[in-house]
């Protein structure tokens, strides 16, 4: 296993060619770059020679750069989440609930439309998400539902850690952000 030096931009693209969940970068690339096994691989660079193999690769991959947002219905992953959220200032919030909040309006921040469909997300019992307070107690009595900041929602906030990981990974990925994105903003929580 050999570990390379790529530019974000290029990282980004690659990470936006995911098919599945959990899918390796060395699987993406194989696909993208038509390479099988390693026989395939083997015979690649023995008619490109080792002497120009780092020109070729760099000829072999080329960047799309897609707009950081877009009007339409088609979900586009979020270039940088560093120009959204402050991940230091957030990590010293204090309590996950207060992390998981600011997380969440951060993610209204950057597109209110696609978060608002993304939080329709039920539970077995409970109602997570509501522009109304009540609906949320009237859901559970112990739901303790907070206002979330800059928003018009209200979320659930008697839950563990864990079940506030999986609400925000539910409104990321509906939202369209990459899985690498998606792990940042719950390792946040």
């Amino acid at each position: 296993m050999k570990t390379i030096e790529i530019e974000e931009d290029l990282y980004l693209y690659i990470a936006s060619q995911t098919k599945h969940i959990g899918e390796s970068a060395s699987d993406i690339l194989r696909r993208l770059l038509e390479v099988d096994d390693q026989k395939s691989i083997t015979d690649k660079v023995d008619t490109v020679g080792e002497d120009n193999i780092d020109e070729r690769v760099e000829e072999a991959i080329t960047v799309e750069q897609s707009p950081l947002t877009s009007d339409t219905d088609v979900a586009s992953p979020i270039a940088d989440l560093m120009d959204y959220f402050n991940f230091a200032e957030i990590s010293e919030a204090g309590s996950s609930t207060k992390r998981f909040l600011s997380l969440l309006s951060g993610l209204h921040a950057i597109d209110g439309k696609r978060f608002a469909k993304a939080c329709v997300l039920k539970g077995s019992k409970r109602e997570y998400f509501s522009q109304d307070k009540d609906l949320l107690l009237a859901s559970g009595k112990t739901s303790k539902p907070q206002a979330i900041p800059s928003s018009p929602y209200w979320v659930i906030t008697n839950t563990n850690t864990a079940r506030k990981r999986h609400i925000l990974q539910h409104v990321a990925s509906e939202m369209g952000l990459h899985e690498f994105q998606i792990e940042r903003l719950c390792e946040a929580v």
